[in-house]
């Protein structure tokens, strides 16, 4: 690929995989202009069997869902400085299907004392992870042949938080926290201002959350969402590939302390209020303007 009468070949490789090896053999060889990995998001069908109803190849989940594998594609391909915390069962694979990260989960709810491994992506230099502040030590991006940066951490309640410096000279963080008990419910809609056309839409995000605010990641209660004013719920998504539950479902259960709920406007204008509800916790609101 490098000869000088190879200059004005095109190569094309294909099914070449999404891991590790076959993005190094891009970065590292000049003559490699790019990788595409099929695919960005999980999407219906070739599902690997029931009840999975999706294929889950995606970095994104079926509801846009950031997966543990998009925070470390972001460290290997982004050039803005990049953090983030996931941990998994000291026990776990680290590598799944066709040489995958298996990924681990955003979240420090665990048994006392239970012996987990915890991973940094990050495109920094090197980073140092603290639990309740106290330091459990620094390691260099270039001593990670996997690059990402593990530590063996027993599980402690509180804050785990990882600390890096980037290649701007500023330090960039990122947290992980011991939720408490389920609480209430949080809303949080990407758009709050729609045409009044019967076509624009806005995605309202509900989280699980506890009294502090905090994410409850494990949760899986049922939520139902209502819809008051000029719009309409077209329907609902929380990323689980084995759940079953149809769109038209105004009810729909929370995976990992999240569902997504896709909201219409009408062809009126107006105020257009979602609540989304769910037994023994607070309920929520949130308000989109169509006009």
């Amino acid at each position: 690929m490098n000869k000088p009468e190879e200059a004005g070949r095109v190569i094309y490789g294909s099914e070449s995989g999404s891991g590790l090896e076959a993005w190094l053999a891009v970065r590292d060889n000049d003559a490699m202009s790019a990788q595409f990995i099929w695919t960005g998001i999980d999407y219906l069908g070739e599902a690997r069997g029931w009840p999975v109803r999706v294929a889950q190849a995606g970095f994104l989940d079926l509801a846009g869902f950031k997966k543990t594998s998009y925070h470390y594609r972001r460290s290997l391909w982004s050039e803005e400085p990049a953090v983030f915390l996931a941990a998994m069962k000291q026990d776990e694979p680290e590598l799944g299907a066709r040489g995958r990260w298996s990924g681990g989960v955003p979240h420090w709810n665990w048994e006392a004392g239970e012996r987990l491994r915890v991973a940094c992506h990050t495109n920094c230099e090197e980073a140092e992870l603290f639990l309740n502040g106290r330091s459990l030590g620094t390691r260099k991006l270039a001593d990670a042949p996997r690059l990402y940066l593990t530590w063996e951490v027993p599980f402690e309640e509180g804050t785990l938080e990882a600390a890096a410096k980037g290649k701007d000279g500023k330090l960039h963080s990122y947290a992980l926290h011991t939720a408490s008990k389920p609480t209430k419910l949080a809303l949080s809609v990407d758009d709050a201002e729609l045409k009044a056309d019967g076509q624009d839409i806005a995605h309202v995000e509900i989280q699980v959350a506890d009294r502090d605010g905090n994410p409850v990641y494990l949760a899986d209660h049922p939520i139902t969402l209502s819809v008051e004013g000029p719009g309409e719920i077209i329907g609902m998504e929380n990323g689980d590939v084995q759940d079953l539950e149809p769109y038209s479902s105004r009810t729909r259960k929370a995976y990992r302390g999240r569902l997504l709920a896709y909201v219409r406007a009408t062809t009126s204008a107006g105020r257009i209020v979602v609540t989304a509800e769910s037994p023994g916790l607070e309920p929520a609101r949130a308000a989109i303007t169509a006009g």
